[in-house]
C-alpha cells in the first residue's frame, strides 16, 4: 500500500519530493505563500487490516505560518514517525481537529475492539487532504477553493488504493471530492438507518462497499460539529459494526 501511494503521488506530481502537479501555476495564483503538496498519514496497523481501516479526508493541510517549505516534514515517512512516535492523543487539545479526528477514529475501532485505548489509537487509522497543498495562513483559514477544485482529480485514485473500510469526511471540501470524484466511476447507495438525519452512503470500491459517513469539519464556526455530526455518531458506529462487526 505504501509503494503504491508512493508511485501514484509520484506518478501525478503530488509528492512531496519531486512535486510538479501541472496545476501548480494555477493554484499559486490564489496564494500569497504557497506550501506544496503534503502526502497522507498511513498507520501500520491500518495497512495491517488489524481492525477495520478508518480513512479521514479532510481540508487542506493547513500551513499554520509555520513555512513547511521542507519536502522531508511532508512524507508519508514523516507522518508516520510523528503519529506513532511522537504523538499523545491524550494531550491533544480538545477543540482542535487533530483531537477529534483521533477521537472518533477511537469511538468507531472500540466498539470492535473494546480494549482498544483511545492512547493507542494512532496505528489503526489514516488521514488524507481534498487539497493537498496549501497557504502558509498564520491562522485557522482554509485555502482557496482552487486548490480543492483543482485536486478532485486525485483523490479517487488515492482512496482506492488506501482501500477504506470506512471513510469519514470532515467538511464540504472533503464531501465535494467524493461525491463529484466517484459519481462517474463507482455506485454511490444512500443509507438512512433511523430517519434521524444521520444518512450515510455505500460506496461500491474494489469489490465491496465502503461506508461513507459526512461530518461538518471540527473547526467550523459555529459549533456545528457538535451539534449536527456528534449525535449521530452511535448510530454510525452501530451501522458500521452491524455491516463489517
Amino acid at each position: 500500500m505504501i509503494q503504491a501511494l508512493k508511485t501514484y503521488y509520484y506518478a501525478n506530481g503530488i509528492s512531496a519530493f519531486g512535486f510538479r502537479c501541472h496545476f501548480a501555476n494555477s493554484c499559486r495564483l490564489f496564494c500569497n505563500n504557497f506550501v506544496e503538496a503534503k502526502e497522507a498519514y498511513v498507520g501500520s496497523q491500518y495497512v495491517e487490516g488489524t481492525l477495520p481501516r478508518v480513512l479521514f479526508l479532510s481540508a487542506d493541510p493547513g500551513g499554520h505560518g509555520r513555512g513547511d517549505t521542507n519536502p522531508q516534514i511532508r512524507t508519508l515517512e514523516a507522518a508516520r514517525r510523528y503519529e506513532e512516535n511522537d504523538c499523545d492523543p491524550a494531550n491533544l487539545p480538545e477543540n482542535q481537529h487533530d483531537y477529534h479526528t483521533h477521537n472518533l477514529a477511537w469511538i468507531f475501532l472500540n466498539r470492535f475492539d473494546p480494549n482498544l485505548q483511545f492512547n493507542d489509537i494512532c496505528p489503526y487509522f489514516a488521514h488524507t487532504n481534498s487539497a493537498k497543498c496549501c497557504e502558509d495562513y498564520n491562522q485557522r483559514r482554509q485555502s482557496a477553493d482552487r486548490l480543492f477544485e483543482n485536486c478532485r482529480g486525485y483523490i479517487p485514485g488515492e482512496i482506492q488504493i488506501l482501500d477504506p473500510n470506512i471513510l469519514i469526511t470532515q467538511g464540504n471540501p472533503a464531501k465535494y471530492a467524493i461525491k463529484y470524484g466517484f459519481s462517474q466511476s463507482a455506485t454511490l447507495i444512500e443509507i438512512d438507518p433511523v430517519n434521524n438525519h444521520c444518512n450515510y452512503h455505500l460506496i461500491q470500491m474494489n469489490g465491496k462497499n465502503v461506508l461513507w459517513f459526512h461530518t461538518y469539519h471540527p473547526n467550523q464556526q459555529g459549533g456545528l460539529y457538535n451539534i449536527r455530526s456528534a449525535p449521530c455518531f452511535d448510530t454510525w458506529v452501530e451501522e458500521a459494526h452491524g455491516r463489517l462487526g
